[in-house]
């Protein structure tokens, strides 16, 4: 399927806001980064929209591959076109006309996307973009693979997540050799671990994304470091669901993982209060969390 070549022909000279989720992670930014670059190389007119504020690793990520993140636009209004990557709903204003991302769901794709629809592609969306790009004959540069590279890095917890695609194992590796990178380095980069010295009102909205599963509006956001307080948590917990009776959401998943034990611990918060389930893996939110609610949620309905 084409995306950049059908957002020309149809779209030809009027402005494309990409955006990616709230409270955006490295790859969601990269994503976006690189959906703008290959569609103004398309001839599009392509803007990217910050969604929130990114921290300070992530910040001297994007300096060094020319990411000027902070003069992104920040509001789009009813009658903006906008592109997501990295999600399937967007908390900004716009008609969305297509969507790139690498998350499963059993949500029936909404029709205004469907000729503009790609999903599960790759271990990041990022990766995901470069390739779409490149099956259309799109120039690649040296910067935008290694910038694909990173995303993937950061979005699998150095590839240990389930989330990680094990046949993006050649890519990895032949890109590492090709460019003469360090693995050790960017394996140590792909711990991104949560800065549990913010405030709590902070921490609880890591990652943050909205879902409509079934007609059911939820939320989710992840904890992710060494030796998490559980009072913390807990914490953390209670903001969350603070914001969720506030937003009138009927679920909110706060997802709380310690990559090097491993361990995970769901926080489902809803008008029944807070259900807390503990894993002795590591789970993915894209892969096993969201669809299982899927699952819960349509045996239901």
């Amino acid at each position: 399927m084409e995306i950049f070549g059908k957002i020309r022909e149809c779209y030809q000279g009027v402005p494309i806001y990409v955006l990616g989720h709230a409270s955006p992670d490295t790859d969601t930014v990269l994503a976006t980064e690189l959906f703008c670059r290959f569609a103004r190389r398309a001839g599009i007119d392509a803007r990217p929209v910050r969604t929130g504020e990114i921290g300070k690793k992530e910040r001297g990520v994007f300096c060094e591959h020319g990411i000027k993140y902070d003069k992104w636009v920040t509001e789009t209004s009813a009658d903006d076109l906008v592109f997501l990557v990295d999600c399937h709903t967007s908390d900004h204003a716009g008609k969305v006309i297509g969507c790139i991302d690498h998350h499963p769901t059993k949500e029936p794709v909404p029709e205004s996307m469907r000729e503009l629809y790609i999903n599960g592609r790759g271990s990041s969306a990022s990766l995901t973009v470069l390739r779409q790009a490149k099956d259309e004959g799109i120039t690649i540069t040296a910067d935008d693979e290694i910038t694909a590279l990173i995303s993937v890095f950061m979005d699998t917890q150095s590839m240990i997540s389930p989330k990680f695609v094990s046949s993006d194992s050649e890519w990895v590796d032949r890109i590492i050799g090709k460019y003469g990178l360090d693995r050790t380095e960017l394996v140590r980069l792909g711990f991104c671990f949560s800065d549990l010295t913010l405030p709590p009102e902070v921490l609880a909205f890591g990652g943050l994304k909205y879902h409509n599963i079934g007609g059911h509006r939820c939320a989710s956001s992840h904890i992710e470091a060494e030796n998490i307080p559980e009072e913390l948590a807990k914490k953390c917990a209670q903001i969350a669901d603070s914001r969720r009776r506030k937003e009138k959401l009927e679920l909110w998943l706060l997802i709380v993982v310690e990559p090097l034990l491993p361990s995970t611990v769901i926080y489902e918060i809803g008008d029944g209060g807070t259900k807390v389930t503990k894993y002795d893996r590591m789970l993915s939110r894209s892969v096993d969390i969201i669809p299982r609610l899927e699952e819960k949620i349509s045996q239901k309905n």
